[in-house]
Formats: structure tokens, sequence, C-alpha cells
């Protein structure tokens, strides 16, 4: 371990912290021979750091432990959600699918009123579609690539020839419809 040594450069206004640059006292020209920049709350901690490592030549900096998050990460896995706030861990919402879409109606993007009500609640397509991109189509024997998860911020809707389209949520126009 090299010998440092630390230098108190006062109070920075925009992290508002006391800053102190801890480098090496013999320095080589090398990078990170200008050092690191420590930051502290108040004054008279900074210079107090700035006085220990110049008696010890040692950067005694001990860095903080990381923290465990009390609230675990949830995922969404297959049609079941549970919720992460507390008193409700014991109960899972169960969302129901949408029925099968036929070959022909996959094909030909031609899905029923409630089909479109039913997959614009669950936020995913029944197997044998995918979306590509934003266009539903019908999964071929399960390789076409796709997903069957509805993008976030979009819904279906039907356009005037009855065609179903996936637009951004709330979407207006003259040759878009709202499924009653």
């Amino acid at each position: 371990m090299s010998e440092v040594t630390a230098n108190y450069m006062g109070f920075d206004k925009s992290s508002q912290k006391y800053l102190v640059n801890v480098r090496t006292a013999h320095p080589t020209g090398k990078i990170g021979d200008a050092g690191y920049i420590r930051r502290f709350d108040d004054e008279q901690s900074a210079k107090s750091y700035t006085k220990i490592v110049k008696e010890t030549k040692q950067d005694i900096f001990v860095p903080q432990k990381s923290q465990k998050m009390d609230n675990p990460i949830v995922r969404h896995e297959g049609d079941t959600f549970t919720p992460s706030f507390k008193g409700n861990e014991d109960k899972k919402v169960k969302v129901e699918p949408c029925e099968k879409i036929s070959l022909w109606r996959g094909m030909f993007s031609r899905l029923t009123d409630e089909q479109i009500k039913s997959v614009n609640n669950t936020g995913r397509l029944p197997e044998g579609t995918k979306f590509q991109g934003h266009v539903i189509c019908h999964n071929w024997f399960g390789i076409m690539p796709g997903t069957r998860t509805l993008p976030a911020g979009y819904e279906l809707k039907k356009d005037s020839l009855g065609f179903t389209v996936c637009v951004l949520k709330d979407t207006e126009g003259r040759f878009i419809k709202d499924v009653k």
C-alpha cells in the first residue's frame, strides 16, 4: 500500500457536501494519481479526516455496507400476480384468460368484441396468436417470433373495416372504433 495525502477542498454548492481530495503522496503521472474525492456532511468531519490521513499516510475510508431491501421484488409469473403491499400476502389475483382465437381470426386480425375486451383486460393474447411488433398474427406451429403480452400503454380497438389494430391507449380517430 502506497502513502497517500489528503487536501481539504472546502464546500461544494452543487452537492451540498464538504470535499477532501485523497491521492498518492508521490504521483507517477499515471491515471489515478489525481486521487479520490471523499464527501462529508459537515466541515469538522472533513477537516478531521484530512488530518488523520496526513498523520497516518493511509486512506482509512471505510465504505458503507449496502442496505437490505425491506420489500422483495415481485415478478409477474404466468397469469397470477401477487401484490407486494402488506396485508394481502396470501391472496392471489386470478386473471381469466381470453378464449382461443381461431386460425382465420388470427391471420386476418378479425377478433370479436369479446376477445378484444378480454385481451385488453388481461394484457395477454391466448395461445396460438402473438404480437409481432404491434400486429396480431397466428403462431404457426409455435415457431413464430413475437410475444403474447400486449405492449405497455397500448390497447386493441377495431378500425372502420372491422380489423383489430393495436393503438396507444385512448386513441381516437375517424377510422378507429371503440369496442362496445
